[in-house]
């Protein structure tokens, strides 16, 4: 994102989840993942939040937890 389009306190968390599974998939870029764990605001450990965080918003979060889970040898 350019730097004039940010602002202090701006975090834009809507249904990009799936961007964020899918653009890692693709590249193998682990930027994406921190972009994503960037996004809940006092986690360190992405899968861990995106599983304790139950059935909340489950249909836009799955592809990234489905994806974090294979990599952790749960799927």
């Amino acid at each position: 994102m350019p730097s004039d389009a940010w602002s202090a306190g701006d975090i834009e968390t809507y249904q990009d989840w799936s961007s964020f599974a899918y653009a890692f998939e693709i590249t193998g870029d682990p930027i994406f993942l921190e972009r994503a764990l960037t996004q809940l605001p006092g986690s360190t450990d992405l899968y861990e939040r995106l599983r304790n965080d139950g059935t909340n918003n489950l249909e836009n979060r799955s592809p990234l937890l489905a994806l974090l889970q294979y990599r952790e040898g749960v799927l």
